[in-house]
């Protein structure tokens, strides 16, 4: 099998991890490392036997495949680029900054007929992938991600940070349209919402609370899913997930029991999951896993709950 060439465009924290699981798999080449800073550039690239440069424009016509992880402001102009030139493209969340952007990119995509594929990546977290077909009939979803402040993100808010994640996977869970969505944030540590808590009602009567709170000094990451007779509890950290049934013993239905059964799935990167699937999708030519229409409902969402977070959201003081 003929490897592809690829790129990484922006060589910070989750630029390197990127260039990482692009040297590990055996049918990427990894060609460059792109970044502004040619200093951080080059002790990526050194890592991984890559080229260096500082100007992605460089890399046009050179390169099957990109990873973008610049930050969010250039993530349109960057992926423009490429997508225009026929080059596939594996963008960090969230897509861009604002829907009309999110939707020109899909367009030129289709256009060129290249993939865009979004980096939410707790869609390829096997706990998710494994819960996927018990969860039929979700009437409550309660969503928790907790992590300490990490000042690489103190210029977004926690909900493009972190909760956009919990939004595209409820989005995934939910088949019906949300039509309500009420916000409240608290700025802690930096400027903007370093915690936020989310009500999001569907048209089919579900309801989702999302909590995002990047100034904890414990992580997690767990979404329950309260169903008719059963909740669905996944751990995203553990790898694991547990259904919680109502059962009945001897035929006596007035006297209901409870039955919990786990599964835990092994380790391994979840992002080198995410990277060899978008790989799969390139030489197939296949819809990715996380389309830009899966990734513009979720920037919809954290638009709409940003603006319910403006002007400010309340300052907390000692």
């Amino acid at each position: 099998m003929e490897s592809l060439r690829v790129a990484v465009v922006g060589a910070g924290y989750f630029g390197a991890l990127h260039a990482e699981k692009y040297a590990e798999l055996a049918n990427s080449d990894l060609q460059a490392i792109c970044d502004i800073d040619e200093t951080r550039a080059r002790s990526v690239a050194a890592k991984c036997a890559a080229e260096v440069t500082t100007d992605w424009r460089d890399l046009l016509g050179r390169v099957d495949a990109v990873s973008i992880a610049v930050p969010t402001s250039q993530h349109y102009a960057v992926a423009k680029d490429f997508l225009s030139r026929g080059i596939h493209v594996l963008l960090e969340k969230p897509i861009c900054e604002t829907l009309e952007e999110a939707d020109s990119l899909a367009e030129i995509s289709r256009d060129n007929g290249v993939v865009l594929q979004v980096g939410h990546l707790e869609r390829f977290n096997p706990a998710v992938e494994g819960a996927a077909p018990y969860l039929t009939n979700p009437r409550f979803i309660e969503s928790r991600r907790t992590s300490m402040f990490r000042t690489r993100s103190a210029d977004i808010n926690v909900v493009l940070d972190m909760m956009i994640h919990d939004l595209d996977l409820i989005f995934g869970i939910v088949d019906s349209p949300f039509v309500e969505i009420d916000a409240f944030g608290v700025s802690v540590l930096s400027e903007v919402a370093d915690f936020a808590n989310v009500q999001i009602r569907f048209a089919n009567g579900c309801i989702a609370t999302l909590t995002a709170n990047r100034t904890s000094s414990t992580a997690e990451r767990t979404i329950n899913v309260f169903q008719t007779h059963n909740l669905v509890a996944i751990d995203l950290m553990a790898n694991k997930f547990s259904i919680t049934r109502r059962v009945n013993a001897d035929g006596d239905e007035t006297v209901p029991q409870i039955k919990t059964e786990e599964r835990v799935f092994g380790g391994g990167s979840v992002l080198k999951r995410q990277i060899a699937c978008f790989l799969d999708a390139v030489r197939s030519g296949n819809e990715p896993v996380v389309t830009a229409e899966d990734a513009r409902k979720a920037l919809e969402a954290a638009l709409i709950i940003n603006q319910k977070l403006e002007p400010r959201p309340i300052r907390a003081v000692a």
